[in-house]
Formats: structure tokens, C-alpha cells, sequence
């Protein structure tokens, strides 16, 4: 029987954060990563019996994560639902993860079972029905991680800080032997925070996310780094060459403030090839 602990990881974090906290089917724990403690999540978390840890300033999701796993590990839960404060949860799909993995035949061979995600409320990243053994396709949120194989493969890579640490932890776990499945039928509703736009270019399709300059320096570092890692031992990662490629061209041609959004993801990749990991100094 599966013992589960939900982890939501918080920044700077919204109020709707307490309707993901209202559904109960597991307890709940909240890592925040903001710069000051939340008091007002904490008095909450407090008065509804959850647990809260303040990291004492953005650490990263996968150091938050991290933390979240091994506290999970010590209280001697054996899965952990790794939430984003932007998904929303429910009941359904909670028990809907936890059924597939308590009776798959394979259990110990299952590093994650995720949702499928609907960003934004499009329908684009569909991919057929069943469950799919893909480390491409999911991402953190929604997902049911067995805290045995995350120890086993040493945890998330904390010098990514943020972005590209879930594909990385997924390749490592795919790698290794074991199976990252997505629930094609149980879908999950997760907002971007920015106006994502779809635009067309001589007939290919661009991805406008509109992230910030900072966002952008990770997303290039890291992505390189995806690639150049992983190109040898699961080709199929080449396609974080065709997103980067097509996240500077979508942000020459449709996003504002070009020029500070070019020089951090020039920075970005400048900054992989010297070996200058962490948060960006």
C-alpha cells in the first residue's frame, strides 16, 4: 500500500494555493521558496493541520524538491506528489494516479506516474490515449514519485536551479531502467502564469510563453546542457535544440523587450560552457 505526501512548492504564492490544499486525499506539505517566509501560508498550513518549511529564499525547484523528498523519506512516506502552485488538484485524479501504481504489476519499476497536462487550457500537447513510458512527455507538477528510485538516483540535479530538472531527473531515472508514465486519460489543468500565443512563420508553429529575461537565461543553459548531456544516450532529446532555436526566434519576432530577453539567453548559453551553475548571479 502506498503511503503518499503531497509537496507543493511555492513562490511568492497566490492565494488560490489554498484550493490545491483543500483536497484532502493526502496530507499536504509546503516547501517555500520565496525570499521572505509567507506568514500568511503559514498561519494557514498552521490552523489546518499542514506542514510548512520556509527554505529562507529561492533555493530552486530542485533543491526544494529535494528537501521535500527526504523529509518525506524520514517520516517513512514511500511516494511524493510533486505539486506547482499553478496546477490545480483533485480528488479524482489523485486517486486515479495512486489505483495505476498500487496495482501495476511493475511497481518498483516505476520512478514517476504523472497526469497529462493541459497548458493553459489548450489541447496541443495531446498525446493519444493510454499510458505512455516517455521521459519527454510529462512535467513536475501532478507527478506520483517513488522516493526509493529517487534515492537510488541521487535526486534532482540542484545546479539546474530551475527548468530542464524534471527532463533531467526523468532521462537519469529512463536510463537507469525505469519507467516514466503518463496517464493519457487523467489530465491536468496547469497555468502558465503568462500569455502563451501560438503564431505561425512560413507554416511552423511558434510557442510564444512570454517568459521573463531570467526565465529565458535558465531555460538556454539548461536546455544546452539537456542536450549535450543526454544526444548520445536518448536521441530523441535533439528536440530541446529545435524548442531553444525556436524560443530566440519567437522572441525576435513577437515578444517585447527583445534586446534585455536576447542577452540573457545569450548569457545562458555562454554561462554552459564555463560551467556557471546555480541561481544566476
Amino acid at each position: 500500500m502506498l503511503k503518499v505526501l503531497i509537496v507543493s512548492v511555492a513562490y511568492n504564492p497566490p492565494l488560490s494555493l489554498t484550493e490545491n490544499l483543500a483536497v484532502d486525499y493526502f496530507p499536504h506539505l509546503i516547501v517555500d521558496n520565496s525570499a521572505e517566509e509567507s506568514k500568511w501560508l503559514k498561519e494557514f498550513c498552521d490552523q489546518a493541520g499542514h506542514q510548512y518549511y520556509w527554505l529562507g529564499g529561492n533555493q530552486g525547484i530542485a533543491a526544494a524538491l529535494n528537501y521535500s523528498a527526504q523529509l518525506a523519506l524520514e517520516q517513512n512516506f514511500t511516494h511524493l506528489v510533486t505539486m506547482d502552485q499553478d496546477s490545480r488538484l483533485s480528488n479524482e485524479l489523485l486517486s486515479r494516479l495512486n489505483d495505476f501504481v498500487e496495482n501495476a504489476p511493475d511497481l518498483q519499476k516505476i520512478a514517476v506516474a504523472s497526469p497529462l497536462h493541459m497548458i493553459n487550457g489548450l489541447d496541443d500537447y495531446h498525446h493519444g490515449e493510454g499510458v505512455k513510458d516517455d521521459p519527454l512527455i510529462s512535467m513536475t507538477s501532478g507527478n506520483l514519485l517513488n522516493l526509493a528510485i529517487w534515492e537510488k538516483l541521487g535526486g534532482f540535479d540542484p545546479k539546474l536551479f530551475i527548468d530542464g530538472v524534471d527532463i533531467d531527473y526523468y532521462l537519469r531515472a529512463n536510463l537507469a531502467g525505469y519507467h516514466i508514465l503518463t496517464l493519457c486519460d487523467v489530465r491536468m489543468v496547469h497555468d502558465l502564469g503568462n500569455a502563451c500565443q501560438m503564431h505561425k512563420i512560413c507554416g511552423y508553429s511558434f510557442e510564444v510563453m512570454n517568459h521573463s529575461a531570467i526565465r529565458k537565461y535558465y531555460i538556454s543553459r539548461n536546455f544546452l546542457y539537456l542536450y549535450q548531456t543526454y544526444k548520445q544516450k536518448y536521441p530523441p532529446i535533439k528536440i530541446y535544440i529545435k524548442i531553444l532555436l525556436k524560443m530566440i526566434i519567437a522572441t525576435i519576432c513577437f515578444e517585447q523587450n527583445k534586446i534585455t530577453k536576447l542577452r540573457f539567453i545569450t548569457l545562458g548559453i555562454i554561462d554552459y560552457f564555463r560551467g556557471q551553475w546555480g541561481k544566476l548571479k
